[in-house]
This record gives structure tokens, sequence and C-alpha cells, in this order.
């Protein structure tokens, strides 16, 4: 991990301690601690999508001929012998990801979208740089960032695909396993980690990861100045204000 995601979630550290031992030293509703708790969890909360960007950073891309056994990221272009075909649209490809939402409407007026359909199909593919290639496994691999191809919608249902194509630069972390003289790319069951996303989505992920983590300390101070300012006591004298922690 490096230097600047690490001061940020020694930040947020540091701002979830002053806040819990100010609101235990002070007369504040319950309903903050509960905004407060649900905030840092999902701070923290490990996800695929999170596990993958994280050992993105510190993983070296292996060369697909030299590759060790164990957990590796590799970068090259997919290939595939048989195509399938997608729900929408008629170009075929690698891998497709189909939902239908549907848009709502709650007892207070309030809309919301609700997937109604789901499908997922994988074709056996490889991916192959300029030393060699390596099959990968289709069972368990999620997919991030993809383009959406000829989604739509009617009404109030949504129709949305995400596909993967041949020659297409993509990034892949997993684990490198040895069965009986083939090497494969499957799920790394202790990292939890099977990912795989276009090399231009990570460069653009990559370039503006140091303005978010900017934007996050800054609202973070923003948070905590306001918090502090509202439950001051205030009091003014001689055209003087006086806050009163």
């Amino acid at each position: 991990m490096n230097k600047r995601s690490k001061s940020t979630q020694l930040f947020y550290i540091v701002v979830t301690v002053l806040f819990l031992a100010f609101f235990l030293f002070s007369s504040i509703s319950l309903i903050f601690l509960v905004f407060l708790g649900a905030f840092v969890i999902s701070l923290f909360e490990l996800t695929t999508k999170r596990q993958f960007l994280k050992l993105q950073t510190i993983l070296p891309t292996s060369k697909i001929r030299s590759l060790a056994m164990g957990l590796v990221e590799i970068s090259g272009s997919t290939s595939c012998n048989e195509l399938i075909q997608p729900r929408i649209g008629d170009k075929k490809c690698i891998a497709y990801h189909y939902q239908v939402h549907k848009k709502v409407k709650d007892a207070d007026g309030h809309y919301s979208s609700q997937l109604i359909e789901e499908d997922k199909k994988i074709a056996p593919f490889s991916i192959k740089d300029k030393t060699g290639s390596v099959d990968v496994s289709t069972k368990h691999l999620d997919f991030l960032w993809l383009p959406e191809e000829r989604s739509y919608s009617i009404g109030n249902l949504y129709y949305t695909q995400t596909i993967l194509m041949p020659d297409v630069q993509v990034l892949l972390i997993g684990k490198a396993v040895n069965l009986n003289g083939r090497i494969m790319i499957e799920k790394d069951s202790i990292n939890g980690v099977f990912n795989l996303t276009r090399v231009s989505s990570i460069n653009k992920w990559t370039y503006y990861k140091p303005l978010l983590n900017s934007l996050y300390l800054f609202l973070g101070l923003i948070c905590l100045v306001t918090i502090f300012i509202v439950m001051a006591d205030v009091n003014v004298n001689d055209n003087l204000v006086i806050y009163h922690f």
C-alpha cells in the first residue's frame, strides 16, 4: 500500500477516535453515533473490488512465460476460440453480464431500482502477452469497469449489459495453479480476489485516485470542524463571538 493510502486510513482512524471521544462526553443523540458507525464500517468494509484495487498497487505485473505459482498479476490481450452470443446485440463476445432493473415506487412516493433479472456467461478464454499465453478459469471470475453495450430502457424497465471482447488489453489478478502440467489462473481463496478489468480503466483509476484521497481528507476535515462548531456553546459579548467546547 502506498504512503498516501496509509495516511488516508490513519486520518479516518484519528477522526473516528475524536468523534467518539467527543460524543461520549457530550449530550448527543444516539442517531449521530449510529450514523458514524455505519460510515466507518463502510470505509473499511472489505470487498473484492477494494481488495483488487489494493493488491493492484502492490503486486508487480508478471510475464506469462515465467509465472510463479500463487497470487499473480498479469496483463495482456484477451483471446477466445469460441465466442458467445450476448443477450443484447449481434456482436459476439467473450463474456457478458446482463441485468434488468425495474423502477418501483414505495408508499411514500420514493423511487428505487429493483433487480428483477440477471444473466452472466463467460466463454473459455486466455490472456496472452509477448512471452506466452495462459488460460483463465471462468469460475468465480468478477469483472470491473467493463463497458456497457447497447443498454436501453422501456417504460420502467432498464436493460443493461457489460461485455468483454477479444483483443482487449486487460489486467487480471488471481492465483496461478498447475493442473496436470497446464497453467491456469483461478480465484485466490486466501485473498478472496479474482478480478479482471481493462488496462485503460485501471490507468484512469490510478490517475484519479490521489485526487479522490485529497477530496476525502478535505471532506473529513470539513465534517469535523462543522460538528465541533454546531455542538459548541456560542456566546456573543461586545460583538465578539466566543465558542465554548
